[in-house]
């Protein structure tokens, strides 16, 4: 009876790993999500160099 208990016990923490593993995917995913809003800051950042070359084009 004891082993059955404790089969049940790690087959509940199998669910929570399972529950908890879908949670994990998400925030990395919401991580590289972010990486890509980071590189959008940085062209913006060489947007204002770009004026200056279309003054010259004029």
């Amino acid at each position: 009876q004891t082993r059955a208990g404790v089969g049940v016990k790690v087959g509940s923490g199998s669910a929570s790993a399972g529950e908890m593993s879908s949670s994990e995917p998400s925030t990395p995913a919401q991580t590289p999500l972010a990486a890509p809003v980071i590189p959008s800051p940085v062209g913006a950042l060489p947007s204002p160099g770009a004026p200056p070359i279309p003054g010259p084009s004029k």
